[in-house]
């Protein structure tokens, strides 16, 4: 038997043994001890929260079980609400909700709104959100955060003052639920991450807080907190399966695919019981109910089956996701000694500059050139010279490929660094990275290769690219209206053939070799090596975008492909919470008008390679495209396995 299958009977069987367990009024009872690891004489809690835990981590799962579960949980959280629709970490039916009265708080209420939201959106409504926007404006330590913890009074008592950030990283979860972004959120938590490992009284371990910044945060700092996780990895080695499936779900979460998942998800296989569940394990610090001196540890065997459930089902999608990402070619020595030629050089140009500068743009250079476009980044110029006629080929030196390898680098780092501030994502600290790597371009092009003739053309493709910018800003980005994504028709172009101008400075170091062996900038074989080169950035461009749609969506980001999918949805807005209607709808209609855009876009690219007399060589290029058409018949046989899989959580 395979993973996957292996992976799918343990999702049954746990989602089985967790309805097992629910209470008839919905909730879930959970046990504290003090021991973290040892729950068989512990005292049973009614508390709101692990509830909502269970809710929120199956809601992934789109089974009928699941959903009765999900229901039976919703009922019973409406039920908790206060008239604010805050809620107490108590239920407010139990013996402890008298005998041991806490403040409502933000960090149950996050949980229970986001749990009800996922469950039927339509529970939040305006009326809704107005009382809980109330709420966070008399708690908020600034203006848009971060928030204070306990519903008290600013008169109350200093350690019901508080600030948390798993409490704000809950927040700030729910919030991005409903679209809602919070910068000031970010840089707290991005703040207390780069401080050290992140604490809080709540949860005695980090796993927790991780998994909790994991469900929302989606910035450029993601790549530091996944790093801070590994360390706390290395440092405490995990002995338990629910903290292997926070670890789990939180790298997932921030796309990061580590080679051992496989065999951390195997381990969590190998601890589930007979009875389809697993033991309860410390999640949160717990009430102590003898009143006395020492740290109490709450969880439950439903809420460690949760997580689990959740990180197997992750662990599933993630696989389903990646069939569709081509695989990286290994170079050969020239390639390697090309690349390692043009990095030479990057290191060389940004020498004069400090440690600080240096140790910056190094990192942007190795994600760069160890992601998957990188080497053809660094090597179509060298490409387009091995492909051009024998009698032409020796005049392009290798100095000037390494060059205009180098000037390809500083464009694609400089405008990846923008688009990140188009994006609202952009670290300042890289800001001068991009200006120095735009800076240097230019020069290139200008002072270092200039020429007459093919400046004139430079400045109108820069240009062409800046406008690009320009019209993405303004057309492409959703609006929000009532925590929801307003629909709206964008003109991509003719076959979508507008998404190209993003990427039309990849193509300069072929167009500029073509002008350096004096081919007019207007004749007929520069035409067609800019046609071929432009379908091929189309087609790539589709990939990716129908790779990305729900990033994509969940950043409020339109593209070609979310646009084909929005006329298929037919709606005038669309929520976070349709994503599952949006999935069935991709891969039963919108992957098939995508898949026969690349088509169409490739078969052009072909034509328009084959009409260029001087590419003699056409192999190098046939091959890059037929890469795209392996992924587009990939894709198109694996949609039934993709409909095929979505149904059986039906």
């Amino acid at each position: 038997m395979t993973i996957d299958q292996d992976t799918l009977n343990s999702i049954a069987k746990a989602v089985d043994f967790i309805g097992s367990l629910q209470e008839p009024n919905g909730s879930f009872p959970t046990r504290t001890s003090v021991y973290p690891d040892n729950f068989d004489n512990a005292t049973v809690c009614r508390s709101n929260f692990a509830t909502s835990l269970i809710s929120l981590s199956l809601s992934l799962i789109n089974t009928e079980k699941s959903k009765v579960i999900r229901k039976g949980v919703s009922k019973y959280l409406l039920s908790e609400k206060s008239e604010h629709w805050t809620f107490n970490y108590w239920s407010r039916k139990s013996s402890h909700y008298k005998t041991m009265p806490y403040p409502d708080d933000l960090d149950d209420s996050s949980c229970a709104l986001a749990a009800l939201y996922k469950f039927d959106s339509s529970l939040i409504d305006g009326n809704v959100l107005a009382r809980i926007s109330q709420v966070l404006t008399a708690l908020e330590s600034k203006v848009g955060g971060p928030y204070k913890t306990w519903l008290v009074s600013a008169e109350a008592d200093q350690g019901w003052q508080d600030i948390d950030i798993a409490v704000n990283a809950n927040i700030a979860y729910f919030l991005s639920l409903l679209g809602v972004n919070l910068p000031k959120i970010n840089k707290y938590i991005i703040q207390g991450i780069e401080a050290g490992q992140p604490t809080s009284p709540y949860y005695p371990t980090q796993y927790p807080i991780y998994y909790f910044i994991s469900r929302f945060y989606k910035g450029n700092h993601r790549k530091k907190v996944v790093e801070k996780l590994i360390q706390l990895r290395e440092e405490r080695h995990i002995t338990n399966p629910m903290d292997m499936a926070l670890f789990v779900s939180t790298c997932l979460n921030f796309g990061y695919d580590y080679p051992e998942i496989a065999t951390d998800i195997k381990y969590i296989i190998s601890k589930q019981n007979d009875f389809g569940g697993w033991n309860a394990y410390a999640f949160y610090t717990g009430i102590n109910p003898t009143k006395t001196k020492g740290v109490y540890y709450e969880g439950a065997e439903s809420l460690t089956s949760a997580f689990c459930v959740e990180a197997l089902d992750k662990y599933l999608q993630n696989i389903a996701k990646n069939k569709h990402r081509p695989k990286k070619a290994l170079l050969d020595r020239k390639q390697l000694a090309i690349k390692k030629a043009i990095i030479n050089e990057f290191n060389c140009e940004i020498a004069v500059f400090s440690d600080d500068f240096k140790m910056l743009a190094n990192k942007i250079l190795k994600q760069i050139t160890t992601s998957e476009i990188g080497d053809q980044v660094l090597l179509l110029p060298y490409y387009f010279q091995l492909s051009l006629q024998e009698n032409v080929r020796n005049r392009v030196t290798n100095d000037l490929i390494i060059k205009l390898g180098l000037a390809n680098l500083f464009g694609w780092i400089a405008y990846t660094l923008f688009d990140d501030f188009y994006d609202d994502e952009g670290d300042k600290s890289l800001l001068p990275i991009a200006n120095t790597c735009l800076r240097k371009l230019a020069k290139i092009y200008s002072s270092d290769l200039k020429n007459d003739t093919f400046s004139q053309f430079f400045d109108e493709y820069m240009n062409t690219l800046d406008d690009s910018n320009v019209w993405e800003i303004l057309n492409c980005s959703l609006k929000r209206e009532d925590f929801a994504f307003v629909i709206k028709k964008v003109d991509f172009g003719e076959k979508s053939i507008k998404i190209a101008e993003k990427s039309i400075g990849h193509i300069l170091g072929p167009i500029y070799i073509l002008n350096h062996l004096g081919i007019d900038t207007k004749s007929l074989s520069f035409q067609e090596t800019k046609d071929f080169l432009t379908h091929y950035l189309v087609a790539k461009q589709m990939n990716d975008d129908a790779h990305d749609w729900e990033e994509d969506l969940k950043a409020g980001k339109s593209t070609c492909v979310l646009d084909i999918l929005f006329t298929d949805f037919a709606q005038k807005t669309v929520g976070l919470e349709k994503i599952d209607e949006l999935k069935e709808i991709f891969w039963n209609k919108t992957i098939l008008k995508v898949c026969d855009l690349v088509q169409y876009h490739l078969v052009e690219s072909t034509r328009a390679l084959n009409r260029v007399a001087i590419i003699e060589n056409k192999t190098i290029f046939l091959t890059m495209i037929n890469n795209l058409e392996k992924i587009r018949i990939k894709t198109l046989k694996e949609r039934q396995d993709t409909l095929d899989f979505i149904q059986s959580y039906k």
